[in-house]
């Protein structure tokens, strides 16, 4: 098997441990905290029915553009009534 695939997994594994984030105080929240607490936040403005706008610039253009399409439609799936 080729090692390509085994040796990105690593390296996308050790630049997510080196991820920082941080809250409006500066305090450190480590990217599983800072993951949910975008969440958090992302939810709390729909939630208010304010505008949550995601960007980016070159490749991350084009994440932001896919999470704001499964944003909306897990938004949208979770306000259909159960059948």
């Amino acid at each position: 098997m080729s090692e390509t695939a085994p040796a990105f997994f690593r390296s996308l594994a050790d630049v997510l441990l080196r991820v920082e984030a941080t809250d409006g105080a500066g305090a450190v929240l480590g990217f599983p905290g800072g993951f949910a607490a975008a969440v958090r936040l992302i939810q709390a403005q729909t939630g208010l029915g304010r505008k949550v706008i995601f960007i980016g610039n070159g490749g991350s253009a084009a994440i932001a553009s896919h999470q704001s399409v499964d944003w909306i439609i897990e938004a949208r799936a979770e306000s259909r009534p159960s059948r």
